[in-house]
């Protein structure tokens, strides 16, 4: 595989599985209140926890397909939170299951494309 083909495949893969700080703060501020949610750092998709239920919310700048849920699930997991269910925010989504809450960002009122996607910072 030449290495300008090796790039194109790994860089939409990085940002389709990757989340601003920018832009989880406003899918979080647009959905929720802020002290039913507790914020959290240092992941890729993982946002916030939901105070009540102690149930992971995700953000992702991409589909969430079958990639996607698999990191999420590890990053809920590595927090030591509830892995039976799951609030989940795309752009699209290709993937469902039993404990997946959904929604489009169109659905919530979150333009993603108010941020300049080449600088993006994914933790």
């Amino acid at each position: 595989m030449s290495e300008a083909a090796a790039k194109s495949k790994t860089v939409p893969t990085a940002k389709r599985l990757g989340s601003s700080v920018e832009l989880k703060a406003l899918v979080l501020s647009a959905v929720y209140e802020s002290d039913g949610i507790a914020p959290l750092s240092g992941y890729q998709l993982l946002a916030a926890r939901h105070r009540t239920t102690d149930v992971g919310i995700v953000v992702i700048d991409g589909d969430f397909n079958r990639d996607a849920f698999k990191l999420a699930l590890g990053e809920i997991k590595a927090a030591g939170l509830k892995t039976s269910r799951m609030y989940a925010y795309g752009r699209t989504g290709s993937y469902s299951g039993q404990g997946i809450s959904f929604s489009k960002f169109e659905e919530i009122g979150v333009d993603p494309d108010a941020f300049a996607s080449s600088e993006q910072e994914f933790f």
